[in-house]
């Protein structure tokens, strides 16, 4: 997926199994207990914005794995505005002890893939007015962001960004 750093981000895709009624999605709707969500989160452009070039936003578009249709293309519904880019490690266990994996690399593993048990998510977010107080004073030009450093292209554009991360961790996980 796109952002507004270095033209890509992260996109996680997330499955689950409802166990009762009256919960919600990431959008809003309703679940009924037994249906099975799929949920995915992505960057895209803020349309909305009336900003100039328009900023990104993350999104996340819900489905029911009995309607699939238009899963890739959905825009979904912006939870978070004016993300400059996205990133997600998988953190995972086996007999050889716990290791962190960017989602190409644990794609890439050949044999039998070693069970998840953490998510780390970050998120790259830039305010939404510029300070003229503060748009003298230099910002930085590069963020550590998990795996990875991103540089941002403007850095000194007036607007205060923070690296905010998360590690989400899966107590019903199987496995050894």
């Amino acid at each position: 997926d796109a952002s507004s750093v270095d033209g890509k981000s992260d996109q996680l895709v997330i499955q689950y199994q409802v166990l009762q009624d009256g919960l919600r999605d990431c959008e809003g709707n309703t679940i009924a207990a037994s249906d099975v969500v799929i949920e995915r989160y992505f960057l895209r452009q803020d349309l909305l914005s009336s900003e100039t070039p328009k900023p990104y936003a993350l999104a996340c578009a819900a489905f029911r794995l009995a309607t699939l249709a238009g899963a890739n293309t959905a825009q979904g519904s912006i939870i978070m505005s004016r993300v400059d880019d996205f990133s997600v490690v998988l953190g995972t266990s086996n007999a050889a002890g716990w290791r962190y994996y960017d989602l190409k690399a644990y794609k890439d593993l050949a044999g039998a893939k070693p069970n998840i048990r953490t998510v780390r998510l970050a998120a790259l977010v830039r305010s939404s007015n510029i300070d003229p107080s503060t748009k003298g004073i230099k910002k930085a030009a590069t963020y550590a962001f998990l795996n990875e450093t991103v540089a941002v292209p403007n850095p000194n554009d007036g607007y205060a960004r923070r690296v905010f991360m998360s590690t989400v961790s899966f107590r019903n996980s199987l496995g050894g």
